[in-house]
């Protein structure tokens, strides 16, 4: 009696263990093609300020976005302002990228 109980049980924990590896991979070849992606030359080094961060910011937030991941609900969006002044004493504003 106890063996129709464990088989179908068995059974069910070992299918799942199987889907979630096949989720790790998935995830863990997003995650090499979002690094690819933002450290290309395309992207500019990413400085604060520049167009290659502002890229790497757009890209950042469509990915938060593809994967349901909410914005803050304080600030109702993925980023927050900040400045800073560059080595010429620029005042300079940038955006953090939050999730």
């Amino acid at each position: 009696m106890k063996i129709y109980f464990l088989l179908p049980l068995a059974l069910l924990f070992g299918c799942r263990c199987v889907k979630s590896y096949n989720n790790n991979v998935q995830n863990g070849k997003q995650l090499l093609k979002d690094v690819e992606v933002l450290s290309s030359d395309a992207y500019e080094g990413r400085k604060a300020g520049t167009k290659g961060a502002e890229k790497a910011r757009k890209y950042i937030e469509g990915r938060f976005k593809k994967i349901g991941l909410l914005p803050l609900p304080t600030l109702g969006k993925y980023e927050q302002e900040f400045t800073f002044k560059d080595n010429t004493d620029k005042l300079v504003t940038g955006k953090n990228v939050l999730g």
